[in-house]
């Protein structure tokens, strides 16, 4: 019997899309060779100093909210089977059905399923956790 607390195929897709997208938000890694400063750039040029160059790209970092949401929703796809834990990734990242097809190496509406199939069964485990 399902409880209206329980979580559904569709919320775990959506948890699953804003994983993706914070996923992307977090900076970038840099490697142990590459200089790492609190401190502002330099500038180089009067140019510079008063803003005559050109804007750079505005990066939004996640929240600590966001992080934890990702935390939490990741960690799912481990519930799949691999082949449907990364259509569902694929999916989460925006990625075309036809190209998700050609992953799995199906046809879309078959992976389409797939995937239904995988958040219905991932909704049920989690909801008998959450129940037991």
């Amino acid at each position: 019997m399902s409880h209206p607390d329980d979580i559904t195929a569709a919320e775990i897709m959506e948890r699953l899309t804003e994983a993706a997208r914070t996923l992307r938000r977090l900076p970038a890694v840099k490697g142990p060779h590459e200089h790492r400063s609190h401190w502002p750039d330099y500038v180089h040029a009067a140019q510079e100093a008063y803003g005559y160059s050109g804007v750079g790209r505005i990066r939004i970092t996640p929240s600590p909210r966001d992080i934890d949401a990702m935390d939490e929703a990741i960690p799912w796809l481990q519930l799949m089977a691999d082949d449907d834990a990364r259509i569902a990734w694929a999916r989460a990242n925006r990625t075309p059905w036809w190209k998700i097809g050609a992953i799995a190496g199906c046809d879309p509406r078959t992976a389409q399923r797939r995937l239904m199939e995988a958040l219905l069964k991932t909704a049920a485990v989690l909801n008998e956790r959450k129940a037991g």
